[in-house]
């Protein structure tokens, strides 16, 4: 009978990077996932400097984009920085990339 220190139920990008940081600390992390692949999920695949895109490797990156519009009808506004401020990426891909890092870290 294995046991865990963690179990962390859901292996969305939340989860995947917990059990990822769990493991490199030492702990032993089972990730129990419902579906049969990670990764896959409807919603944008939009992510942000301040979250991931610092630490995902450029080439799984489709687009970055350094200005955001903001528009409402009482204003419009560009925010602009030297830095992406969302790139895009198939959630598909972050998700397995997000695996296979929990995995190599020993989760």
């Amino acid at each position: 009978m294995s046991t865990f220190s963690v179990i962390i139920i859901g292996a969305g990008p939340g989860g995947l990077a917990c059990a990822t940081i769990l493991a490199e600390h030492g702990y032993d992390v089972l990730v129990l996932e419902r579906k049969p692949a990670a990764g896959p999920k409807v919603c944008g695949g939009g992510i942000t400097w301040g979250g991931l895109i610092k630490r995902i490797p450029a080439h799984l990156i489709e687009g970055a984009f350094p200005k955001q519009y903001i528009k409402s009808n009482f204003q419009h506004t560009v925010i602009k920085a030297v830095e992406p401020i969302v790139a895009t990426i198939r959630r598909e891909v972050l998700g397995q990339w997000m695996y296979q890092q929990a995995q190599d870290k020993g989760a």
